[in-house]
């Protein structure tokens, strides 16, 4: 049978429109007929900030208030109306067609987008940006949200009610998935795994934390367990360049859970600032971590949730040419790891991420989330004043108006020391504190 989705689900969806408008399954459209389903979902965050020292705030940049990149000691306050305090606004589509009873075929779609001005996430058109004559003129960082229509989610495959499911595209890492589960206080803005994919699921590579070319197996849950694993083929230059697998186990019984989960990158992208304006650095590296987590509920409105994780970069194993340009921005400069435009392969630096914290409901719609994260920067191998500690404390008081609306408050205490972060160049103490709204649909 041949599957018209599109045009003929769309018709639909918006003729039915103004009778299924978001219920409590967050979904702003839904189209349903015999064998096809569809929805179309999403939400929209926005939050009015303040932070003690940050540059320009930059509404390219998915997480446009940055506290855990630090900032020089010289930048001033600055409070803005920001996109995604808690969340990255976006928008997504996805559906499945019943080949049997026990088969169907999935996908899903997902754009994320900045409400100031409606424009899709590109953090490496913020490194471009601050490149050259541009130095240090808005914050700016690496991400894999890079422009793309669809960067956040485009995958395709099929789920089955006895094996599970094997999708196909572009998709989170394992890893990404178990830290989204295990974070005490999860935020785009607020949580340094939210804001950072190199420690919130990429080990080592912001980039790595979504897994293009990807294929991605996961179970059903057997008796508590689930397990995922995932493939990379090539890096975000090439495909016939590097790999990237990772993997997560987990076990949850209500009141219990904990996972495990680990990945590993060969010639893995980070992007920098290029040497001219409106250029882009690539640096390639090795990177290689896992992940433990736990999480208990000793009473009903309490969750307790606390891990570890570590991961290493690496010179990277290939010698890749310049690409000329990646993600439609041209790369003046790329590194082989940290030993630049000599591949030898001798250097390398550890990363630890011990986390700890939770929530707790004081009534159905009142939850208080409270996480506390030290990321410790190890010495690279024979070079010394690269090491340092950044220590976040995060609370979020989140209130639920209903189903489809939250409304918080936030706030995170960044504190950075050791030779990485002179105090004499940059600040060590970045505070963002922040009130906003929620909507889901």
């Amino acid at each position: 049978m041949k599957i018209k989705l599109s045009l003929a689900a769309f018709t639909a969806i918006s003729a039915l429109s103004s009778s299924v408008y978001a219920g409590d399954d967050s979904s702003l459209f839904k189209y349903a007929n015999g064998d096809v389903e569809a929805s179309m979902y999403g939400l929209v965050d926005a939050a009015f900030i303040n932070v003690n020292h940050s540059l320009g705030l930059n509404n390219a940049l998915p997480n446009q208030a940055y506290p855990f990149a630090g900032a020089s000691n010289t930048a001033t306050s600055k409070t803005a109306l920001v996109n995604g305090g808690l969340s990255d606004s976006r928008m997504g589509i996805k559906g499945a067609y019943r080949l049997t009873d026990d088969v169907k075929a999935i996908f899903n779609v997902e754009s994320g987008f900045d409400i100031t001005n409606m424009q899709i996430n590109n953090a490496a058109k913020t490194l471009a940006r601050n490149s050259g004559t541009g130095a240090n003129s808005t914050v700016n960082a690496d991400s894999s949200l890079n422009g793309g229509l669809f960067d956040r989610a485009a995958w395709v495959g099929m789920a089955s009610k006895s094996y599970g499911s094997l999708t196909a595209g572009t998709q989170n890492s394992p890893v990404k998935d178990a830290i989204g589960e295990y974070d005490p206080a999860p935020s785009d803005t607020f949580s340094p795994f939210g804001e950072s994919g190199t420690v919130g699921g990429g080990m080592g590579s912001s980039e790595a934390s979504r897994m293009h070319n990807s294929v991605k197996y996961a179970t059903n849950s057997i008796n508590g367990f689930t397990a995922s694993i995932a493939y990379q083929f090539g890096n975000d230059i090439a495909t016939n360049y590097g790999n990237q697998y990772a993997a997560k186990i987990a076990y949850n019984s209500g009141s219990f859970g904990v996972t495990a989960a680990y990945s590993k990158a060969k010639d893995a992208v980070v992007a920098g600032n290029g040497t001219v304006l409106d250029t882009i650095s690539l640096s390639l590296y090795d990177v290689e971590g896992y992940l433990i987590a736990a999480k208990y509920k000793p009473m009903t409105d309490l969750t307790i949730k606390a891990g570890y994780e570590h991961f290493t970069r690496k010179d990277p194993t290939d010698a890749i040419a310049n690409p000329g340009s990646l993600w439609g921005i041209q790369v003046t400069k790329l590194n082989y790891g940290f030993s630049g435009a000599t591949l030898n392969g001798g250097k390398s630096q550890d990363f630890d991420v011990p986390f700890i914290g939770g929530d707790y409901n004081f009534t159905s719609k009142l939850n208080l989330a409270l996480g506390y994260y030290n990321e410790s920067i190890g010495n690279l191998t024979n070079t010394a004043g690269k090491s340092g500690d950044i220590k976040v404390y995060t609370s979020i008081l989140k209130y639920a108006y209903n189903s489809n609306l939250d409304l918080y408050a936030a706030a995170t205490i960044n504190n950075f020391s050791g030779d990485a972060y002179p105090a004499t160049s940059k600040a060590t103490n970045i505070n963002a504190y922040a009130v906003g709204a929620r909507v889901k649909f």
